[in-house]
């Protein structure tokens, strides 16, 4: 038991490298405000969401560990209109996301990262090999100095409307002892300001485009694509040992919960670029609006 300790430490000094700490599991619910629809539509839509992630780094040996990463999300969707029965209403979507894969350290300052990243999306009824996405996540890593640590790679995934690739930075740069700026770009970043050991606060984005397979019968294997870009503020205040409480307030930014009919797809996208994209949503979109965020985080220190 005493080498195994030693061991998941030795390999989250590893995966987390000049950071002070890494969250190791992180428990999220959303709350959106009231939002009426486009279009004239009479009526208004209310989103709720739910995350869990947890992360487990393995050590190999000393060059080597395998990193996994295992994402619960849940978004629904809840409205005053009635669309009639082949349109999903309410929207309750969930994924199960995983990456895992090999890290390898090349050098002092070096190392790559390797991850496969398969997902099971969907509505979770009749679940079957359609509901499954896979994906792959290749990243290269120069540290710089004690302070500024970079990645460079990309991500794909097999939506269910077809191939998408995105470039990949991932930044880990302490300007000083107060200012941290970092995140996985385009995807999600973070400001933050460092008021003491256990408070800070600061902005940041998420934003990531999923789609979830449909399997009632009366939707027809039609699928939901969910884009959206959350720009929000943030406090995170340590409540008791290494939990802490995370508070955001935001706004969303082009969310979208749009379905298709099974088949309709689109060629080829990268990032915001899309070739052979001439599909027609069969459901309204409702406007952006404020949302709210806690989440409860176990943050593990290394140093």
């Amino acid at each position: 038991m005493k080498n195994l300790i030693v061991s998941f430490f030795v390999s989250l000094c590893f995966v987390v490298s000049a950071q002070e700490s890494i969250d190791l599991l992180t428990i999220s619910s959303r709350l959106g405000v009231p939002s009426p629809y486009e279009n004239r539509v009479v009526g208004k839509a209310t989103e709720f969401g739910g995350m869990i992630n947890l992360k487990i780094p393995v050590v190999l040996d000393s060059s080597n560990i395998w990193y996994s990463k295992l994402t619960y999300l849940n978004n629904r969707v809840v409205s005053t209109k009635n669309f009639g029965d082949s349109v999903a209403n309410p929207i309750n979507i969930h994924g199960i996301m995983l990456q895992s894969g090999w890290v390898r350290k090349l050098s002092r300052n070096r190392s790559i990262q390797l991850l496969l990243v398969p997902r099971l999306m969907g509505d979770m009824v009749n679940v079957n090999s359609d509901n499954i996405q896979l994906g792959a996540v290749a990243l290269y890593e120069k540290r710089f100095n004690s302070s500024l640590k970079m990645k460079f790679g990309a991500m794909y995934n097999q939506e269910m409307s077809g191939p998408f690739a995105l470039p990949l930075i991932d930044l880990d740069w302490k300007i000083s002892d107060k200012w941290w700026i970092g995140g996985l770009l385009p995807v999600y970043s973070k400001i933050k300001y460092k008021f003491s050991e256990n408070s800070n606060a600061g902005i940041g984005h998420f934003a990531l485009m999923t789609s979830y397979r449909l399997g009632k019968e009366a939707y027809k294997n039609d699928y939901i694509e969910r884009t959206c870009i959350d720009v929000f503020s943030f406090f995170r205040q340590r409540v008791s040992g290494n939990f802490h409480l995370e508070g955001r307030v935001g706004y969303t930014l082009g969310r979208n919960y749009e379905q298709y009919n099974e088949g309709e797809s689109v060629d080829f996208r990268l990032s915001l670029f899309s070739w052979g994209d001439n599909r027609t949503p069969i459901n309204y979109s409702f406007k952006d609006n404020l949302y709210f965020n806690l989440r409860m985080v176990y943050n593990l220190p290394i140093d």
